[in-house]
């Protein structure tokens, strides 16, 4: 399971530390799951879910802050040299 889509991960982290104490980097595809998973165990796009609806299940755990960074799209495409500074 991805940490984004779960929202619970992201929502418990967040909560052992006050608000704005560290920032959260949120790196997903928000297309869910390859067709090549764990032998097929899993459904291509399984925990697929927009950045949006990400977003509303973070808002309504109270989880949402400003200091929680979205990034989508994959690590090598995201994740450049300037964000691992």
């Amino acid at each position: 399971m991805n940490l984004v889509y779960t929202k619970d991960t992201l929502s418990i982290e967040q909560s052992r530390h006050p608000p704005t104490s560290i920032k959260y980097f949120a790196f997903d595809s928000f297309e869910g799951l390859p067709e090549n998973n764990e032998g097929g165990k899993f459904a291509k796009g399984q925990y697929a879910g927009s950045l949006e609806y990400v977003k509303d299940n973070l808002r309504k755990r109270g989880a949402l802050r400003d200091n929680t960074f979205f990034y989508k799209g994959f690590y090598d495409e995201t994740l450049t040299h300037d964000l691992q500074q």
